[in-house]
């Protein structure tokens, strides 16, 4: 195992399968028992939580390549799939991935009324066609570790029109996601980022901003939480 500062050797020696869950750093675990001590002793506010928030807020921006403000929080990729899926007009067409990880397609062919076609990621940027309103891949695949060419797929969309989603969860933390072209990036932190399992991000592009309905909108979303 590599001797990484922060990590309690003393556990997980041996672990390589970061890119399916990630194990937590020493403080990662610190941080998670003192929260549950908190939360035992009646100590724990949400004025506490927004302070978490907010950090993480700007080390997401610092990741994806964009401002604090732009970055939303979720649960799950599916979540911020679902948003894009829900403000598909009827009968748009989607272009996915063969076998892409089923959070990010899932909300496109749920709806029943969208037309998702699959295709090769190797083959991705050239079957995007005028139609096609919605571009939904992964950066680096979770089944093969194939890299998509980013660059080439947002280019096409571009020329298309076409919405552009990006999941790099299984690429933020080993792969720069600093500068991908796209409308909405979503990550979730459990695997290079060895966060605990419920904690994903959403890079918001002023075109996204601007088209998807915040259709999970919750306390938290008011202007003064």
């Amino acid at each position: 195992m590599i001797d990484v500062p922060g990590y309690d050797r003393g556990s997980g020696r041996g672990y390589l399968a970061a890119c399916t869950m990630g194990i937590p750093a020493q403080q990662t675990i610190d941080a998670l028992r003192a929260d549950l001590d908190r939360w035992r002793l009646g100590t724990a506010t949400s004025a506490r939580y927004t302070e978490v928030v907010e950090r993480s807020r700007t080390h997401a921006a610092t990741l994806l390549g964009t401002r604090p403000d732009r970055i939303a929080l979720g649960s799950q990729i599916s979540v911020f799939a679902a948003v894009v899926a829900a403000s598909a007009a009827p009968g748009a067409e989607v272009l996915c991935v063969d076998g892409d990880f089923s959070s990010l397609v899932a909300p496109f062919l749920v709806r029943g009324d969208l037309q998702v076609r699959h295709v090769p990621v190797g083959a991705l940027a050239d079957e995007i066609r005028p139609s096609t309103a919605v571009v939904a891949f992964s950066v680096v695949q979770s089944a093969t570790g194939e890299v998509a060419d980013a660059a080439s797929v947002s280019s096409a969309a571009r020329d298309a029109g076409a919405f552009v989603l990006v999941d790099t969860t299984q690429a933020t933390g080993w792969l720069p996601t600093r500068d991908l072209d796209a409308d909405l990036i979503v990550c979730h932190a459990y695997k290079w980022l060895c966060a605990p399992r419920g904690a994903a991000f959403a890079a918001f592009s002023e075109r996204a901003a601007a088209e998807l309905a915040p259709i999970a909108a919750g306390w938290y979303s008011g202007s003064d939480p």
